[in-house]
């Protein structure tokens, strides 16, 4: 009966130990959001494009993934143009890029929002680069990443 209260005792503290780590280190997780911010001094290529620069505040890299301009409309906002951002795609934490959008020509309430994954560090990247070996047999090389989640983040509402 001894070992068994030792047992339960040495699970407990473990749990117990193993939590308060997990939210210590949970709450350190973001020193800022990602920012989106317009430019109006910008030379775009394109007259009437919008000019934007994203900034990462994670402490980890971030994969930006697609950019939608959205029109407001009676029923709310939606997607107007969907594009893949241009290389480089992956920020790392206090990078910038300037990117530029082509609003709707029909002079309606438009943003732009940058949606984006985070970075995959410790056991979760372990375990997928397993997957990725099992899966193509050869273990992936060096700059092998994987990016979680889908996140975004909006410009303020643009007029043409």
């Amino acid at each position: 009966m001894s070992r068994r209260l030792w047992a339960m005792a040495l699970l407990g503290s473990a749990l117990l130990l193993g939590g308060s780590f997990w939210v210590i280190c949970a709450s350190r997780r973001v020193v800022r959001p990602v920012t989106l911010a317009s430019i109006t001094n910008a030379a775009s290529p394109l007259s009437s494009a919008g000019c934007f620069r994203i900034t990462n505040g994670y402490e980890r890299a971030i994969l930006l993934t697609d950019l939608v301009v959205e029109t407001n409309s009676p029923m709310g906002w939606l997607a107007f143009s969907h594009t893949v951002p241009t290389h480089p795609q992956r920020l790392a934490t206090g990078e910038t890029k300037d990117l530029v959008a082509g609003p709707p020509t029909d002079g309606t309430v438009w943003r732009l929002r940058v949606v984006y994954g985070i970075d995959v560090k410790g056991p979760g990247l372990w375990f997928g680069k397993v997957a990725y070996a099992v899966s193509r047999r050869r273990w992936p090389g060096r700059g092998f990443g994987i990016m979680a989640g889908s996140n975004s983040c909006l410009s303020s509402e643009m007029r043409k």
